[in-house]
C-alpha cells in the first residue's frame, strides 16, 4: 500500500433515525464511490424501514453520480415540473432554499 493510500481516513456508515416511524440521518459514505452490495443492502433496507435517508456529505456529487445513487433505490421518475430540472438530467430536479 502507498503512503498516499495509507492516508486516507476510512469512515464507518451510520444510520441514525430522526423520528421513530419517519426518517433517518446517513453519515459516513461518499456515494461518489462504488458502493459494495452489503452496504446496498443496508442503505435500501434503511429507506424501507425509514421511508426518508437524508445521506450527508453528497454536495460533491455530479449529477449523474447523484442519478446513479438514486437508482441503487429504484427506478426513478421524471419530474413533471420541468422548471427545476438539472440541463442534461431529466431525473435530476433542484430543490433548494438558498435562492
Amino acid at each position: 500500500m502507498s503512503a498516499a493510500a495509507s492516508t486516507i481516513p476510512t469512515r464507518t456508515m451510520e444510520i441514525a433515525k430522526v423520528k421513530e416511524h419517519i426518517g433517518a440521518i446517513v453519515t459516513g459514505i461518499d456515494l461518489a464511490h462504488p458502493i459494495d452490495e452489503a452496504t446496498r443492502k443496508t442503505l435500501y433496507d434503511a429507506v424501507v424501514e425509514n421511508v426518508v435517508l437524508v445521506i450527508r456529505g453528497q454536495g460533491h456529487l455530479s449529477p449523474g453520480q447523484l442519478q446513479a445513487a438514486g437508482e441503487m433505490f429504484g427506478e426513478l421518475m421524471e419530474d413533471q415540473n420541468r422548471r427545476y430540472l438539472v440541463d442534461g438530467f431529466p431525473l435530476i430536479s433542484v430543490l433548494d432554499n438558498r435562492h
